[in-house]
């Protein structure tokens, strides 16, 4: 039997990515890139808080015990983040090329008037 090696997985490629997806490094590439990513960790914060509500009983989403939804919240939104930095559901990247688009637009309506 021979064993075979996978390939990285691609969501796991970018965990922890703080340059934008085309390398650009400017000061408004990394702010749209930053704001991007947490608009991503946001939607997916909306989906896992929907997933887990109706979960009943102990543990760390459980509903039992004093600070219960509090913990949920929290744990919530670091499964988002980890989420986020690990590649996401591909959201970040859309929203990033959107925003540069409407960033140029912009700036080319400023220096015509």
């Amino acid at each position: 039997m021979t064993a075979h090696i996978l390939p990285q997985n691609s969501a796991l490629a970018g965990l922890g990515q703080t340059t934008p997806p085309d390398g650009n490094t400017s000061k408004k590439a990394k702010t749209a890139w930053a704001a991007a990513q947490n608009f991503e960790s946001i939607f997916i914060k909306n989906l896992y808080s929907q997933a887990f509500s109706g979960v009943k009983g102990e543990g760390p989403l459980g509903t039992d015990g004093a600070g219960a939804e509090t913990w949920r919240d929290l744990l919530v939104d670091e499964y988002a983040k980890s989420s986020t930095r690990s590649g996401g559901i591909g959201i970040a990247k859309d929203v990033y090329r959107e925003l540069l688009q409407v960033q140029e637009r912009a700036g080319a309506k400023t220096v015509s008037k």
